[in-house]
């Protein structure tokens, strides 16, 4: 939903998730996250029509959302610069920080449905 999409999942399955850690390397070696065989039925997130008023509201709704979250990250920027001269990363930040860096993700077989009342209507699948 974060991403605005005009669908939504319905039914979704994962096959199989492997996920690789280097126990003894998490500083050096990636951790691996390997997802495969993943199904998913999507279907529009409602039947909406267009109306230009509306439209144009959420568009400026959706810029002041977007000034309002700047100046929130922009203020957070400025307290943890404030807090970090303070204080400097404990050895869990630090190993959190490079195992995120080092993060790998990986995948195979997406398999994606598209349904609406429209398709299923017209034609037999």
């Amino acid at each position: 939903s974060q991403l605005d999409v005009p669908f939504k999942i319905k039914v979704g399955h994962i096959g199989n998730l492997n996920l690789k850690i280097p126990w003894k390397n998490l500083y050096t070696q990636p951790v691996e996250a390997v997802l495969e065989d993943i199904y998913l039925l999507i279907v529009p997130s409602s039947r909406i029509k267009y109306d230009p008023l509306k439209e144009a509201k959420q568009l400026l709704e959706a810029k002041r959302q977007e000034l309002k979250r700047i100046e929130e990250a922009k203020q957070k920027v400025a307290d943890q610069e404030k807090h970090r001269v303070e204080k400097q990363d404990t050895f869990t930040e630090k190993l959190i920080t490079q195992i995120i860096k080092n993060l790998q993700v990986k995948i195979s077989n997406i398999h994606i449905r598209y349904e609406d009342d429209i398709i299923i209507s017209l034609s037999e699948f």
